[in-house]
């Protein structure tokens, strides 16, 4: 009977260590597509000439990140 225990505690650990790596991945990958969506939004206002500090304020950017679109929407 402890076997048994034993082996069910196994499998339920393996099960939960599976889950959570599971749920870590998409977390991630929501987190990342979030990312690219501002930056898709960022990336338009900036064509649309929007300000980069209104681009900071409503798309949560540092002044960096901003910077370095309006470098890569220059260059062509």
């Amino acid at each position: 009977m402890f076997m048994s225990q034993l082996s069910e505690k196994k499998r339920q650990d393996e099960y939960n260590t599976r889950l959570a790596s599971a749920v870590l991945k998409a977390e991630a990958a929501a987190k990342e597509a979030t990312k690219n969506k501002t930056l898709e939004i960022a990336m338009t206002m900036l064509k649309r000439k929007y300000g980069i500090n209104e681009i900071i304020s409503i798309c949560s950017l540092s002044s960096k990140e901003v910077l370095k679109l309006k470098a890569s929407l220059e260059k062509g």
